[in-house]
């Protein structure tokens, strides 16, 4: 009889859980603020595919919150099984992979960066056993055939990984029956080069490796330290032209008291070919304000697109990585802020337009966004995010825009 008594026990347990949850829910989303985009220029269908993604703060207070032209999603309003998943963090590339091909996808990772697919097939490339106490060995390779719903998976090991204490997969490409993957390798024994950026290639009928080389070496001078890291390319799991990273160089220095500081000195952009594997870098001049989370500029084909701050509001420049050279006319130039200070600038590229999105410090309009078409240098929206259906429990609040995203 005792064993009922626990069942039940743990039975209303599971039910006032849930029940308080969905009642705290209710709640909480009675008082929070919708947003809508308000366009000054341009057709609401150009944005129908961006999300917004961050959080809202009231008081003590805090959830995620996303939003499109359609509606405004808090967290909190997500089923509980949702929240558990993670799902409101998940690219809408993957999302969409994971409604179509739910068996193949599940316990996949939630970013695009180590999956591929084209229209016969969906690869997914990672490192198996990667962390920090167990040194990676082999790249785990699942592949999906669409029509057929068969799905192959397979192992190979990693080149000289006995060099390495980790390996991370910052892109992946499927190109005629094979993948490239490039990654970032971090050195066992670091003298002046810290880590590699490496170029494998992976023959998917032979389930072997035909090609491994070092593209990049990450090599700093005495008293120097520098961060070498993956520049997003929009969040897509088609074919990328290039795979861009940022390195950003440290010199160690000495104040007056005797202690330690390090100073930021140049950056440098490192563009990878993924057809060719050639590598174009590229410093840029002082004159470009670069944030240094790689979030002012975005990469489109062989192009870079940089948001640049010009006095009087924001231009567009292009740099043509296969000609490595920076356009001395801006393609556009994009009035300033409604005189809010300016909290941050994100710049993404998706299908020839670039999508920019300007989060300042206001309530009744907390960002400014804009979608450039590329092909004709023209801006096609201006709008602003801004809030509605505020009720006075809401209060003061804080929005912050993490990221944004744009369906392929």
């Amino acid at each position: 009889m005792g064993k009922y008594w626990k069942l039940l026990t743990i039975l209303v347990v599971i039910v006032l859980s849930v029940g308080t949850f969905y009642i705290t829910t209710a709640i909480a989303g009675n008082s929070s603020p919708d947003f809508k985009f308000k366009l000054e220029k341009g057709d609401i269908k150009d944005i129908q595919n961006l999300k917004l993604v961050g959080d809202y703060l009231h008081g003590m207070n805090g959830e995620g919150v996303a939003i499109t032209s359609d509606d405004t999603v808090y967290s909190s309003e997500l089923s509980y099984f949702s929240q558990l998943n993670n799902s409101f963090y998940t690219e809408p590339a993957i999302q969409q992979l994971q409604k179509d091909y739910r068996g193949f996808m599940r316990g996949k990772t939630w970013h695009t960066a180590t999956i591929s697919q084209d229209e016969e097939q969906v690869v997914y490339a990672n490192v198996k056993g990667n962390d920090f106490t167990n040194k990676a060995k082999e790249f785990e390779i699942e592949l999906l055939n669409k029509k057929t719903n068969n799905k192959t998976t397979f192992t190979v090991d990693i080149p000289h990984h006995e060099k390495y204490n980790y390996v991370n997969v910052e892109n992946v490409n499927l190109i005629d029956g094979k993948v490239k993957l490039v990654t970032l390798n971090y050195l066992s024994n670091q003298d002046q080069t810290q880590d590699e950026i490496y170029l494998y290639q992976i023959d998917l009928k032979k389930q072997k490796v035909i090609e491994d080389k070092v593209i990049y070496s990450n090599t700093v001078q005495k008293q120097q330290n520098s961060s070498l890291y993956r520049v997003e390319s929009g969040n897509t799991t088609s074919f990328n032209d290039y795979t861009v990273f940022m390195k950003d160089t440290f010199k160690e220095m000495k104040d007056e008291y005797g202690n330690y500081y390090e100073e930021i000195g140049k950056s440098e952009l490192i563009a990878v070919n993924m057809q060719t594997g050639k590598v174009t870098t590229f410093t840029p001049p002082p004159e470009l304000d670069l944030m240094r989370d790689g979030s002012t500029f975005a990469v489109s084909g062989s192009k870079l697109y940089f948001l640049q701050a010009d006095g009087k509001g924001y231009e567009v420049l292009e740099y043509d990585l296969e000609k490595a050279a920076l356009t001395k006319k801006p393609i556009t130039q994009l009035p300033e802020s409604d005189s809010a200070p300016v909290m941050r600038r994100q710049v993404k590229a998706e299908n020839n337009k670039l999508y920019i999105v300007i989060q300042v410090q206001s309530q009744k309009a907390p960002a400014d966004v804009y979608v450039i078409d590329l092909k004709k240098q023209q801006t096609i929206v201006e709008g602003k995010l801004v809030s509605e259906k505020v009720t006075n429990d809401a209060g003061n609040y804080e929005l912050y825009i993490n990221d944004f995203y744009v369906n392929e």
